[in-house]
């Protein structure tokens, strides 16, 4: 089945070509996903649902801050904190902060309606 002698690369070219099964090649895609540190790699473009983006999502809200939790004192005015049994209303508030919030009590994302 196979030669004995060395092909040469323009005999193995054709043999190549001869064959009855496409060659193919298989490619690996890898996904890479943004590093967010606040304060050092947050877009200072005055979006503010970005920033306090940064600054909630992960941590837990509680009556003190630290490294963990982010006091509720320090939230605007307009905020309302979203758990998944919530009821909110439909009405578009730009002002307003939503906070969602996770079964655990970690904040999961943010927005402005």
């Amino acid at each position: 089945m196979f030669p004995s002698k060395p092909i040469k690369p323009s005999l193995l070219n054709r043999k190549l070509l001869q064959h009855p099964y496409k060659p193919f090649t298989i490619t690996k895609t890898t996904l890479k996903m943004p590093l967010v540190v606040p304060g050092i790699t947050s877009e200072g473009g005055g979006d503010k649902t970005q920033e306090w983006s940064n600054k909630l999502v992960g941590k837990k809200l509680g009556d003190v801050s630290d490294a963990v939790t982010f006091a509720k004192a320090d939230l605007p005015e307009q905020t309302r904190i979203i758990t998944k049994d919530t009821m909110v209303t439909k009405d578009f508030r730009p002002e307003r902060l939503n906070v969602h919030v996770n079964d655990d009590g970690t904040v999961s994302h943010v927005n402005h309606q």
